[in-house]
Parts: structure tokens; C-alpha cells; sequence
């Protein structure tokens, strides 16, 4: 057999140093994919903006704002009903007023809601894209750490019912 040039080259790893470089390749991973996540969750609000805003100066017609009204006014309430019903978010979240419920769920899911309605008659890729979209801020906002599943459920649940009713 030939014999290595570095007498480093030739020595195994041993098993704790295998270990540590694997978790610590995890850890970057992880991290990585947390500072992404968080990222991604807190451009929510300006997506979801940008995306009614996009709405109403396209659409020319009275659809957009009032969907946009009707998102505005649950923001509004939703703030109401935590006090209402104030309970805490998640140990662990950095923040510190009620969390149930998720007005980010909420609002998304009213907003998603009320569009796939509007748009009821168009391919059905366009409603799957809106409560995908409604989906994935609510699953970021557990993900995260900022709420729990039932706090989000419940603001998705209103959120739908909101813009059925409204």
C-alpha cells in the first residue's frame, strides 16, 4: 500500500471529532435556515401589502379596496379581541401582548379567503396559491415561535368566516 505524503492524511477521524463536525455542520444549517425563516416571516406584512396594493391599481374596480377595508378592520379587531381574551403566546416569544389570535393568520386567511371568493370562477390554481399562501404565513408564525397551533387556528377560522361575512 502506499504510504501518505502527511502523516495527518493518514489517520482516521475519530468517532467524537466525526460527531462535532456533523452537529456542528447542523447547527449552521439550522441557523441558517432560522435567520431565513425569520426573514421570510417578517416580509409577510409587506408581501401581503404589496399585494393588495398591486390589487387595487391593477383591478380598477371596487373588489380590491373593500377586501382591503374589510383586512384593515379585522387588524383592528383582532387587537380587541386579544385583550378580550389575553392569552399569552408561546414561552419563549419575544413578545409580550396576547397571542390568541393570530392576527397575522387572521388577516391573511380573510384576505386569501375573500380573493378566492371573488375569484371563484377562475382556474383553481389561483385559490390554491391564496390559501397556500394564507397556510404558510400562519404554519411561519408557529414555526417561528410566535404563536402557538390553536392560536393560529382560531385566526384562520375567523379570518375565513370574516371574509365570508363580510
Amino acid at each position: 500500500t502506499p504510504r501518505p505524503v502527511c502523516m495527518l492524511a493518514s489517520r482516521e477521524p475519530q468517532l467524537g471529532e466525526v460527531q462535532a463536525v456533523e452537529a456542528e455542520a447542523e447547527a449552521a444549517d439550522t441557523s441558517l435556515g432560522r435567520a431565513v425563516l425569520f426573514r421570510a416571516n417578517a416580509a409577510t406584512k409587506w408581501v401581503v401589502t404589496a399585494a393588495q396594493t398591486g390589487a387595487v391599481v391593477s383591478r380598477r374596480d371596487l373588489v380590491a379596496p373593500y377586501i382591503v377595508i374589510g383586512s384593515i378592520l379585522a387588524a383592528f379587531g383582532t387587537k380587541r379581541l386579544k385583550k378580550i381574551i389575553n392569552q399569552q403566546r408561546p414561552t419563549g416569544s419575544p413578545f409580550t401582548d396576547p397571542g390568541m389570535p393570530s392576527s397575522h393568520a387572521l388577516v391573511a386567511t380573510l384576505a386569501a379567503t375573500a380573493w378566492a371568493l371573488h375569484l371563484r370562477h377562475a382556474p383553481l390554481l389561483w385559490p390554491l396559491v391564496l390559501m397556500g399562501s394564507a397556510a404558510l404565513v400562519s404554519w411561519m408564525r408557529v414555526a417561528t415561535g410566535y404563536h402557538s397551533w390553536p392560536q393560529v387556528s382560531v385566526g384562520a377560522v375567523l379570518g375565513a368566516g370574516g371574509a365570508a361575512a363580510w
